[in-house]
């Protein structure tokens, strides 16, 4: 395996803090997951991406609580120049409301570089 695409599983974690509840929609946000590169023998370039995010609204904002995306995506790297990476989301309380149903979430990225 070359040195710049090492395999392997990678663990992450993020947080914010934005105290000002009344200048901030979201005052903190929780995230980790797990990312790995080279899932699959014949793929050692590909990455594979699962994550949870959290976060809180403020109180100021009448019927809103926290917001929760559960993510999962791989990432095709087709060739140097150009990956395409499906994904897929699942919402838990969107925008904060428990009136809005959970919702599933699915999207494409692509990236070429000329």
């Amino acid at each position: 395996m070359a040195k710049d695409h090492p395999q392997g599983l990678s663990v992450w974690g993020a947080a914010y803090l934005a105290p000002q509840e009344d200048i901030n929609t979201q005052h903190y946000q929780l995230a980790g997951g797990l990312v790995y590169q080279g899932l699959f023998p014949s793929r050692n370039r590909d990455v594979t991406a699962f994550c949870v995010i959290q976060g809180r609204f403020s109180d100021k904002l009448e019927g809103q609580s926290a917001e929760t995306v559960v993510e999962l995506n791989h990432r095709f790297q087709v060739g140097p120049w150009f990956y395409i990476t499906p994904d897929v989301q699942y919402v838990i309380k969107p925008n904060g409301y428990s009136n809005i149903q959970n919702a599933w979430v699915c999207g494409v990225e692509m990236s070429v570089n000329f």
